[in-house]
């Protein structure tokens, strides 16, 4: 389950709280005391989004990235294409280490250079929402 729009939303109502502290009035008047109230509120709200956004589940992913003609308009330009070549899921908190072990995974894979004109295979591991989401599907268009 994807929990981003609840953690989302939850930094905003933290945000929303500290905004607005000194325009609540309780039994008329608002006191200092009542303020740091709602602010302390606020802090644990972002302590529970991030507290959820380290429980998401995320997908750690390696590409191989080429190069590619795009075609001649303006003296020709190129793009980056990216193949999927593993993923893995992890949770948030755990990624950092899945991207390490996924590059000394498939860094045999990276070859030559891509910006040279002999070209070249990169490798590169990208911690996503979905798997395999920046998978290259399509020519870009030139515009």
């Amino acid at each position: 389950m994807n929990n981003a729009p609840w953690i989302d939303e939850l930094h905003r109502m933290a945000e929303w709280l500290r905004e607005h502290a000194g325009t609540f009035r309780f039994n008329d008047a608002t006191t200092d005391e009542e303020d740091d109230i709602l602010k302390a509120n606020a802090d644990r709200l972002d302590e529970l989004a991030d507290k959820l956004d380290e429980d998401k589940i995320v997908y750690v992913s390696a590409y191989e990235v080429t190069r590619q003609y795009g075609g001649a308009e303006e003296g020709g330009w190129w793009y980056n294409w990216l193949d999927l070549v593993e993923t893995t899921p992890s949770l948030r908190r755990d990624a950092d280490g899945v991207v390490e072990t996924l590059k000394a995974r498939h860094q045999h894979r990276a070859v030559g250079d891509i910006w040279s004109v002999l070209g070249g295979v990169e490798v590169s591991v990208i911690v996503e929402d979905e798997s395999g989401e920046n998978q290259s599907k399509e020519r870009p268009h030139y515009e």
